[in-house]
């Protein structure tokens, strides 16, 4: 079986076993398996390998950084940073580089913010966790070691709601039985998936409509998958994908050949998001949603509240960890 096959179908021991594989998917497969620590073991192991590529080596010292902010390490995470090169992203382009850059200059740029982390008071336990996309890494710059943070890469609803096993639902499973004794598992998904809904309704002005009820299908079967994983005593809640930002509202707008209006793309989102709501509340799970303060007025979230295109300011994160700690 291949490396590629076998992390299509969620066999992470066949896909770190292959000594042929991809190390693409290999680095994916370490991460999830959900255990921080053993993410950061094997990774820290494999960054010594000379027989890597420098490029491969850098990047596999992006997640490293990553993950090592998530375990609340911030100066561990800031060094691992700086041994980085990033500028390799630009010499040497493939498939992967996007998501190596943006994390890459996610990380510094809130490293350049990010001083300390928030103290955990004396006698404070860890009762919740939160679970899913890159949103993780700026909950994990901002909040304190009494909320566990589950960093999974590539989250997406659609691969949550394959009716087959794949990587990233084990990885779901996995997260799942490491946190089942926590009193509240929060997750963050669909940050990806409002990205590109944006950009395919800009490109279409028909789309939502005729697919509407197949993007309410797609979330619905990924809230069912995730309720499944739940413990009886525990309480599970999602984050609402956040509005698209300014920036992305204004790039998306430049692509549109249907001369759509901000408003029309604001009411299509809008709708997505209260979908999620709605399945959400059906198939049992909480929501969580970012702090309004964050929307500009005519309702995208406001640049000056953003690091980049699509992550927030520390503060913002800030705000999400404690309304996910008190809720």
């Amino acid at each position: 079986m291949s490396s590629q096959l076998a992390y299509a179908q969620g066999r992470l021991n066949a896909v770190l076993t292959d000594k042929n594989g991809e190390l693409a998917r290999k680095l994916l497969a370490m991460i999830f398996y959900a255990d921080p620590e053993f993410s950061i073991r094997t990774l820290a192991e494999l960054a010594k390998n000379e027989q890597i590529s420098s490029k491969w080596r850098s990047r596999i010292g992006i997640l490293l950084s990553a993950l090592i902010l998530t375990r609340g390490e911030l100066a561990l995470a800031k060094q691992q940073l700086r041994t980085t090169s990033l500028s390799l992203e630009a010499q040497h382009p493939d498939q992967w580089r996007a998501f190596y850059s943006s994390t890459g200059n996610y990380l510094g740029q809130l490293f350049q913010r990010v001083e300390s982390l928030p103290l955990a008071h004396e006698g404070d336990t860890i009762q919740a966790a939160i679970v899913g996309d890159s949103h993780v890494i700026g909950v994990a710059a901002s909040s304190s070691k009494t909320l566990e943070k589950i960093y999974l890469p590539t989250v997406t609803f659609r691969l949550l709601a394959s009716p087959q096993d794949n990587a990233l639902r084990v990885a779901f499973r996995n997260a799942a039985a490491l946190t089942y004794r926590l009193e509240r598992v929060v997750f963050s998904v669909g940050e990806i998936d409002s990205r590109s809904f944006a950009s395919l309704i800009a490109k279409d002005e028909g789309y939502w409509q005729r697919r509407k009820d197949a993007w309410r299908s797609t979330v619905r079967l990924a809230y069912a998958f995730i309720s499944t994983l739940r413990h009886p005593l525990q309480t599970y809640q999602v984050i609402i994908p956040p509005m698209p930002s300014e920036k992305i509202a204004k790039s998306v707008m430049s692509e549109s050949e249907e001369s759509l209006s901000r408003q029309q793309l604001l009411v299509a989102v809008a709708e997505l998001r209260d979908i999620c709501r709605q399945e959400a509340n059906l198939h049992g799970l909480g929501t969580i949603d970012y702090d309004q303060a964050i929307l500009s007025a005519d309702g995208f979230c406001k640049s000056e509240n953003l690091i980049d295109h699509a992550h927030f300011m520390p503060e913002v994160y800030g705000k999400l960890a404690e309304a996910i700690v008190q809720s």
